[in-house]
């Protein structure tokens, strides 16, 4: 089992030059969500649809059933109150403004997966080291089939201590069984979004 990183909110490392669309993502893991943002809730939020997404083809063709897929950061000192999946088997990609494209229908048969949180160090490298504690998921976000159109949420108290991130992920159980596709040609879309909260304060009255 391995582990492989597309989180957002990480920090981006263009290749140059830039080929392929490809990027690499390099710690040190974000403090905050977004500060620029103002303070108090913020959405994270991000899928998987490694088909029409070069830099996560790249990275999900050698995904294997086991692994898992970095995909949000929430940092320390912030908490996550919700937590929503949904699952769309076809599913136009999300860079064209159509609604009748021609998508493979049959690209995400067989797969299923769990979504899940595991805590790390700040100075962790989440591909190499195991996680200091996981998240306990709410019903519904694990064995999921990813040929069905489908929809969870769940509201969550979960504090990220100072020093530490949540990793949220999806950890994929078993592989595609269209002839010929891995992971990376997957093109129907996984996503998930996080309700954040973070506790700035004004530095100055």
């Amino acid at each position: 089992m391995s582990t492989h990183n597309l989180y957002k909110g990480g920090m981006p490392l263009l290749m140059l030059p830039y080929c392929d669309s490809q990027r690499e993502y390099r710690l040190p893991y974000p403090l905050t969500v977004a500060g620029e943002y103002g303070r108090g809730d913020f959405t994270l939020g991000d899928n998987i649809q490694p088909l029409y997404r070069p830099y996560q083809r790249a990275v999900m063709k050698d995904v294997q059933a086991g692994d898992t897929v970095n995909l949000l950061v929430v940092p320390g000192e912030h908490s996550l109150t919700e937590l929503f999946l949904k699952v769309e088997p076809v599913a136009p990609p999300v860079t064209l403004n159509c609604s009748n494209c021609n998508c493979p229908a049959t690209s995400m048969e067989g797969v299923t997966f769990d979504v899940t949180g595991n805590v790390y160090g700040v100075d962790d490298d989440a591909l190499s080291v195991a996680p200091q504690s996981s998240l306990t998921m709410p019903a519904g976000f694990s064995g999921i089939d990813a040929s069905e159109e489908s929809s969870v949420h769940a509201f969550l108290q979960e504090y990220v201590d100072f020093g530490t991130v949540l990793m949220l992920a999806v950890r994929f159980l078993t592989a595609p069984t269209t002839s010929g596709e891995n992971f990376g040609d997957l093109a129907g879309r996984i996503s998930v979004v996080a309700k954040t909260h973070d506790f700035q304060f004004p530095w100055m009255n």
